[in-house]
């Protein structure tokens, strides 16, 4: 899974993986939607390098939803038994 720290942060990882999924597009899409290079998106969904949190914002955006909207999904999966 890659470098993650703490639960939280592969939570994370996973919601981040799932909402680009969920926009249908490929990292090479979703990177180009964000004006990223494809190793960006890529490093974060393999798990080498944690979003700050305004690529989280930009992704959140990027994949249809607002901030407060991935926090809230956040703190559902925290919710659930590891």
């Amino acid at each position: 899974m890659g470098h993650l720290r703490s639960r939280a942060h592969r939570e994370l990882q996973g919601l981040l993986v799932d909402l680009r999924k969920g926009t249908g597009l490929t990292q090479i899409s979703f990177a180009s939607r964000l004006g990223w290079q494809k190793s960006g998106v890529e490093r974060i969904e393999a798990g080498h390098q944690i979003p700050t949190r305004l690529e989280a914002r930009e992704r959140a955006i990027a994949s249809g939803i607002t901030p407060y909207a991935l926090t809230w999904r956040l703190a559902a999966r925290l919710k659930r038994k590891p």
